[in-house]
């Protein structure tokens, strides 16, 4: 997998400018980063990572044969995994189960698709806590976002892939722009899974909040 970086730029609001046309094409392997402060490590690394856009310039992901076209979208991104997750607590608050699965990216423009089905690891009868978490926290998972002038738009869908039960969540996250490097935030979740040990209660979170995320 090589990282491939083209003429990177970004000017900050206050006319600092942390990146200037940079280009680097990295191959497979492990890297570091070093250079002065305010070389603009960390506006390359957010950058990279998708946490904020560029003026000018391109980063991607070649190779491992994942840069296929699929309906119109790159894919770029495959992963497979083993995911364990608990609330730490003892009966009967005990909450805890262990999942494989598949991770599946795809890439437009200014949007990416992520597809994640999962398989749970059986457990033996006595030492299940949770044996019908899968009929509320779903079976699967679909993710799409939309980033466009500062703003970045999300939806997430889990659904438990059966039509009795039926049960399943949406999540809705808005991240914009207010004024330099400040952002506000919105979720809206509606379903069950919210929180491990009420998986299988229905509950509509709504939060908002700010961060500096970009200054820090």
């Amino acid at each position: 997998m090589e990282l491939l970086i083209d003429g990177l730029s970004k000017t900050y609001g206050n006319g600092v400018k942390a990146l200037d046309d940079v280009t680097l094409h990295i191959p497979t392997g492990m890297f570091g980063l070093l250079g002065p402060n305010g070389a603009g490590k960390s506006t390359l690394m957010r950058t990279v990572a998708t946490l904020q856009e560029a003026d000018s310039g391109t980063v991607r992901l070649r190779g491992n044969g994942t840069d296929i076209d699929v309906l119109g979208l790159r894919w770029r991104l495959l992963n497979i995994g083993l995911n364990h997750q608990s609330n730490g607590k003892s009966e009967p608050a005990s909450r805890s189960w262990n999942r494989i699965y598949a991770e599946f990216g795809l890439e437009g423009e200014d949007f990416a698709l992520m597809i994640k089905p999962w398989l749970r690891v059986p457990e033996e009868e006595g030492n299940d806590d949770n044996r019908d978490i899968q009929d509320y926290i779903g079976r699967g998972e679909v993710l799409g976002i939309w980033k466009r002038d500062g703003h970045v738009i999300s939806l997430g869908l889990r659904h438990s892939l059966r039509t009795h039960p039926s049960r399943g969540a949406a999540t809705f996250d808005w991240s914009f722009p207010i004024r330099g490097y400040l952002m506000g935030h919105l979720q809206l979740f509606t379903g069950y899974g919210e929180t491990l040990i009420d998986y299988n209660h229905r509950q509509t979170v709504l939060g908002v909040g700010v961060s500096l995320a970009q200054w820090l």
